[in-house]
């Protein structure tokens, strides 16, 4: 009977009735009703319909699936959930059209990301810093969630980790250091394969005692490197200093990932650095002497 079938069911998950995935979020044995969890017909691009008595019932168990048990808001950096026990130690999951990271794990088992910490100087203000790093990955945008919210885990080959003006370990990018005593960094050019218009290159140049997690706009020896070369090719940089310091970072933005039909497919592609050169001009040093008597 009903009751027999759903004491199998997980306290809350996802299910294909004839071709719709709906999400539910509790069981009631007693009168074999699920609780259907807020918007949640029509998930993965399947159509929202009507089905038949005696329709098959099948549970979608091959990604972790759990629903949150208290509302989150857009900033918010910790996810309250049933249960994380089905998930990977550093899960992509989906609640409604937002896409988040979260590599950590709170006491009671609720998933959670880094925060966002204020600069020395800002650290009495309360409007930089707390808010979750990893908020709206692959293109979407950070949204607030009620309880009840499916959360499931989303396939993916890498994360979407670029945080803007932040010098945070939960960040990736690629950096290259050069030492020059007194040396003027006159321009740079890079080759990078990019196989969808969704991802975009950020490209940071840093020189003296500038901090990655700084506005470059407000912040002198510190900017964001627009790709617009000159006649000879490089783009210019037009820094004097010891010490040039460059960070690469890939962006998926907007289209990457299509939440409604999962058409997109930026957000699967992976784009790739080719190469670097820096043009720069610095006095000669002799890096070997050796002197020969005969």
């Amino acid at each position: 009977n009903s009751g027999q079938f759903l004491e199998l069911l997980p306290e809350s998950g996802l299910l294909d009735i004839d071709g719709e995935r709906i999400a539910y979020m509790s069981k009631d044995i007693s009168t074999g009703i699920l609780q259907i969890a807020p918007n949640s017909r029509g998930l993965h691009g399947t159509q929202e319909r009507g089905h038949a008595a005696g329709t098959s019932v099948w549970l979608v168990d091959s990604r972790g699936f759990t629903v949150l048990t208290n509302d989150v808001e857009a900033s918010d950096s910790i996810f309250p959930v049933e249960d994380s026990s089905g998930f990977s130690a550093r899960p992509l999951l989906l609640l409604g059209d937002e896409l988040i990271h979260t590599p950590l794990r709170a006491r009671d088992g609720a998933l959670a990301m880094p925060v966002r910490r204020p600069l020395p100087d800002e650290a009495s203000s309360s409007s930089d810093g707390g808010e979750g790093l990893l908020r709206g990955r692959f293109g979407t945008l950070p949204a607030a969630h009620i309880v009840g919210t499916p959360v499931y885990s989303m396939p993916h080959r890498f994360e979407d980790r670029w945080i803007e003006n932040s010098d945070s370990p939960a960040g990736a990018w690629a950096e290259f250091s050069f030492d020059e005593p007194n040396a003027y960094w006159r321009g740079l050019q890079w080759g990078v394969e990019i196989p969808d218009s969704s991802i975009r290159l950020h490209v940071q140049a840093r020189a003296g005692e500038a901090e990655w997690g700084e506005i470059p706009e407000d912040t002198p020896g510190l900017i964001e490197v627009e790709e617009r070369p000159g006649p000879d090719g490089l783009i210019p940089l037009g820094l004097h200093s010891d010490r040039l310091d460059l960070r690469f970072s890939f962006d998926w933005g907007v289209g990457a990932f299509d939440p409604v039909d999962f058409l997109s497919t930026g957000w699967l592609e992976m784009p790739v650095l080719k190469e670097v050169v820096l043009d720069y001009f610095a006095e000669s040093r002799v890096e070997r002497r050796e002197e020969i008597r005969e």
